[in-house]
């Protein structure tokens, strides 16, 4: 939600990024969303709800920490859930200390958000692949934001999860008969 990205960066002191229009920021977890949220006068059930905090044990955390964090918007470009990215000197550190940390957190599907039928970037990419005639589908923000840099803004990325026959359903039918739909994913196991 739109609240959640301004108190993000209320509670971690970083602005927001913009590349080209994509936004992102910094999570720190050890608790300062959940703490701002609560000034705001939100629930513990509504953060718990939404995916923004999680329950250990009866102490609620962040969900995010120590992560870039990437606002994953509807077709109308609001905000519904977060995608944060582990950076690559926390990543080699976490394998070092044999600990098994996923590169991307992704919200789980909450009322708003549902992982098989949203893509991000849908609500920036739509028009300009309907000029261009093609839309390129890859995995995460990180790839969008590099191909909108490099000028390609007719991209968007499944977010972690197989590319679902709702997915090809709503890509399908924004290029149309006449369209392109191009699938980049990575070579990992992850992107087979």
């Amino acid at each position: 939600p739109r609240w959640c990205a301004r108190s993000a960066s209320r509670a971690t002191r970083s602005p927001l990024h913009r590349s080209r229009g994509a936004s992102s920021g910094w999570s720190p977890g050890r608790g300062r969303l959940v703490e701002e949220a609560r000034r705001q006068g939100f629930s513990t059930q509504t953060l718990l709800s939404l995916d923004l905090a999680v329950d250990r044990e009866g102490r609620i955390n962040d969900r995010f920490y120590e992560r870039v964090m990437f606002p994953i918007s509807d077709r109308f470009g609001q905000p519904i859930a977060f995608s944060g990215r582990l950076l690559p000197a926390a990543e080699r550190k976490a394998k070092e200390e044999g600990r098994g940390v996923g590169k991307y957190v992704n919200n789980t599907d909450t009322p708003l958000y549902h992982k098989g039928s949203i893509v991000f970037n849908l609500h920036r990419a739509r028009l300009i692949s309907r000029d261009r005639g093609r839309l390129m589908v890859m995995e995460g923000p990180t790839d969008v934001m590099a191909a909108d840099e490099a000028g390609f803004g007719e991209c968007v990325a499944v977010l972690g999860t197989a590319l679902t026959v709702e997915h090809a359903k709503q890509l399908g039918n924004m290029v149309g008969s006449t369209g392109r739909l191009i699938i980049l994913l990575d070579g990992d196991r992850a992107g087979q």
